[in-house]
């Protein structure tokens, strides 16, 4: 399965985005590189190292940007502040919400077996959540997986 490069410039709103060898690294997760019969383990080792790099890149990226804008839009706050508030704009939720703004599910290559880690954590998340009286759509969970995955872009 190729990744539709096009989409995934639409759903991130960067369509003029030139380097798109690094949209096919952070949106191939490692469960499917080690399932890709194709590639040699060396092969899958250094793809997983990009993607992780990708990732580690990312999340500190977005970390750096999120604290120098609380910091140019608000002096008063203090580093205890800021912290709090990155720490909310930049939690697993907020991933998962942006995750599942991109159709990550969609866009991106998964392997089998984070395919169903994922539909086994879904449905005990439903589950807990009925157990609570609280509604919950399986088909909008977002695996933590994909949370992963949208640090690597």
């Amino acid at each position: 399965m190729g990744i539709d490069i096009e989409a995934v410039k639409k759903a991130i709103k960067i369509p003029e985005f030139k380097h798109t060898e690094l949209l096919e690294v952070a949106l191939t997760h490692p469960s499917y590189i080690y399932e890709d019969r194709n590639l040699d383990k060396q092969q899958q080792v250094k793809q997983e190292r990009d993607y992780r790099r990708l990732a580690i890149l990312g999340d500190a990226i977005f970390n750096a940007v999120v604290i120098d804008y609380l910091h140019k839009n608000d002096s008063t706050l203090n580093q205890g502040k800021i912290t709090d508030f990155k720490n909310n704009l930049v939690s697993r939720e907020k991933a998962c919400e942006f995750a599942h703004k991109l159709n990550l599910r969609n866009i991106c290559r998964l392997g089998g077996s984070a395919k169903d880690k994922d539909i086994a954590t879904a449905i005990a998340v439903r589950t807990h959540h009925l157990c609570r009286d609280v509604a919950c759509n399986v088909s909008t969970m977002v695996p933590n997986v994909l949370i992963d995955v949208s640090t690597a872009i």
